[in-house]
């Protein structure tokens, strides 16, 4: 039953297994214990939670309908009742997806405590606004997803059934790519040289398959060669491994250094927060081991030197690249501005023979 419930999931064996338990259950129940799914970013938890949802058969309706909560838009209580609770819950049969739940304010998790408290009766009762809302769990699921699973209330963890989905290796993110793109023909490989690009995570492969699907489209041909793909990674940027502009520029800045840089200089050089370095660039970086935070602070390694002095090569092929399509375009101008300049030179009642 398991490949039954996640056809459209590629790997995730362990988390599958887990959730299928439960599904089997629901079936003769119609009660699914509450859902933590828990990740890094972009591995799939929304994506994940649709197939679960996608398999919850309700008792009344033609189905039962998913409601995606940004978490981080629930400011207190009254919110969360009024915006969600109200809406959704009251006399329908819904699931209950709260996106990135870590954001979820110390209050509303205190309510979820009482909400998912488990019991024999399978609901619970909240009093609001002098009105008794029921909280029937074989109406109402509840899925939770988070990247920041130390934010939570312990206790609200331990009314859920956590869900850790793993990374994806290379062979993975390529079976997405098959996935999201069937009907393209892959030139012999073409994805060996994709896959150098993948950050280690789904979303970032089903943006490639875009890319792929949307340039397959324009030029009205379902062969993809390595000379398609090097027009991609050139034109969008994709550099090797995968790095961002401002992880790139994070490392050569690290490449000049002859002693260990502190966070603050490194957050001048790349104009941005000393947070928004070690949130956003730092974290990969290291990842790939391409960095370290040293005693003194921030230096490159020897694997990082490789990567910087390697760049150079990508570097140059993509100016060559991008002054040849310069040098097309350049003489596609050139040929309409002669039909332009011959018409001009025409008699007039000959213009439009």
């Amino acid at each position: 039953m398991m490949s039954e419930y996640f056809k459209n999931v590629v790997s995730q064996e362990i988390a599958k297994g887990q959730v299928s338990f439960h599904l089997d259950n629901y079936k003769k129940t119609n009660i699914l214990p509450s859902i933590l799914l828990t990740a890094g970013k972009g591995v799939g938890k929304t994506h994940f939670a649709k197939e679960i949802a996608r398999n919850l058969t309700p008792l009344e309706a033609d189905r039962k309908p998913m409601h995606i909560i940004n978490c981080s838009t629930i400011k207190n209580v009254k919110n969360f009742f009024n915006d969600i609770v109200l809406k959704y819950v009251i006399n329908q049969e819904c699931t209950l997806f709260f996106d990135e739940c870590h954001n979820l304010p110390k209050d509303v998790q205190e309510t979820l405590l009482t909400i998912l408290e488990p019991n024999e009766d399978h609901l619970n009762e909240w009093i609001w606004e002098d009105a008794t809302i029921i909280f029937d769990f074989r109406l109402v699921s509840f899925i939770f997803a988070t990247t920041d699973v130390q934010k939570l209330k312990d206790p609200l963890i331990d009314r859920c059934r956590r869900v850790s989905l793993e990374n994806y290796s290379p062979e993975e993110l390529e079976q997405i790519i098959f996935m999201k793109c069937p009907d393209i023909g892959f030139e012999d490989g073409v994805l060996d040289s994709i896959k150098n690009v993948f950050r280690g995570n789904a979303r970032n492969a089903v943006t490639i398959a875009n890319d792929i699907n949307a340039y397959c489209t324009a030029k009205s041909d379902n062969y993809f060669s390595k000379k398609d793909w090097d027009t991609i990674q050139f034109q969008v940027g994709y550099f090797p491994l995968g790095l961002l502009a401002e992880e790139v520029k994070a490392l050569e800045t690290l490449y000049d250094k002859t002693k260990p840089c502190t966070l603050t200089n490194l957050a001048s050089k790349l104009q941005q927060s000393r947070e928004a370095v070690q949130k956003n660039i730092e974290m990969f970086l290291q990842y790939h081991d391409l960095m370290e935070i040293a005693v003194g602070g921030r230096k490159i390694t020897p694997k990082g030197r490789v990567y910087v002095d390697d760049l150079s090569k990508w570097k140059a092929e993509r100016k060559n690249y991008l002054i040849s399509q310069a040098k097309c375009l350049e003489g596609e101008i050139e040929a309409i501005d002669e039909v332009i300049r011959r018409t001009e030179q025409r008699p007039p009642f000959l213009i439009n023979q």
